[in-house]
């Protein structure tokens, strides 16, 4: 009784050192977007906060530079921004072009699946397609796995056509990258998978406008199932990837849609700034 009353004492000690830490942190940020005029008209609740200090791993000037810089890139590019609900591109969204998924990679990071060959120019918009993913991560921004772990994305190329190449300008890969780079995420595991001729050409053309600290986050696997599973585990993996999970992507959509006033009323700084 008495050790557990001591790990009692310690445990709560810990917390209590934990949650100082944060509340120092949160305003000690609170303090510098004082001093920013753009940052001052931002939302300086806590919860908001700590997005930027979980993805910088609470070192407070790197949160500040890092929400300074997504709000700069908001006012200059307001367009790849969503300002909506997901429920306003309800038809786009199941088309399974980016879906997040409930499970996780061996670092704990949520798996969120880009369809890239269910991608097609001709009848969608680029922008529209970005806001998409606007939509997931306020979804999922305060989960703890994306707060603590970053965010696994499996890139699929299964099926891709010639048709993007229309979305493959350096202007518009180099403004995707840079949006990639100022959202509050911690860090980001990309696995590429799946190739042919059109997805080789696709990534030749890619890879030099992406900058060395991405390009380490990246890993090409392309049809070796096994050098995938050594990051994902296989339970965590749908069939076609040779795992054995079940994805309901239906199921995954309807959530989604039950937060569409939340993410809508999120969305509100965004509209007015």
């Amino acid at each position: 009784m008495i050790c557990e009353e001591v790990c009692d004492d310690k445990n709560a000690i810990q917390t209590n050192r934990t949650v100082n830490v944060k509340e120092n942190c949160v305003e000690q940020l609170r303090e510098l977007m004082k001093e920013h005029d753009l940052l001052k008209k931002v939302p300086n609740n806590e919860s908001y906060l700590l997005r930027f200090l979980y993805s910088t791993s609470f070192d407070v000037p790197a949160a500040f530079r890092r929400m300074r810089s997504f709000y700069e890139f908001l006012v200059e590019h307001p367009e790849w921004f969503a300002k909506d609900g997901p429920l306003s591109q309800k038809s786009l969204i199941e088309k399974d072009i980016r879906i997040l998924t409930s499970l996780k990679d061996r670092g704990g990071r949520p798996i969120f699946l880009l369809k890239i060959g269910n991608l097609n120019p001709s009848t969608m918009e680029l922008l529209d397609v970005i806001r998409i993913d606007d939509y997931w991560l306020e979804y999922i921004v305060d989960d703890p796995n994306l707060r603590e772990n970053g965010l696994c994305v499996i890139v699929d190329l299964k099926n891709l056509s010639l048709r993007m190449m229309k979305w493959s300008t350096p202007y518009l890969v180099r403004t995707f990258l840079k949006k990639l780079q100022v959202l509050p995420i911690k860090e980001y595991r990309f696995h590429v998978v799946n190739s042919s001729f059109v997805a080789n050409t696709f990534i030749k053309i890619i890879w030099p406008l992406v900058n060395d600290r991405l390009k380490k986050m990246v890993k090409f696997h392309f049809e070796n199932w096994e050098s995938l599973h050594d990051f994902i585990d296989p339970h965590n993996l749908p069939p076609e990837y040779r795992g054995t999970a079940t994805l309901n992507f239906s199921e995954c959509y309807e959530k989604l849609y039950r937060k569409d006033y939340e993410i809508r009323k999120s969305y509100e700084t965004y509209r007015t700034l």
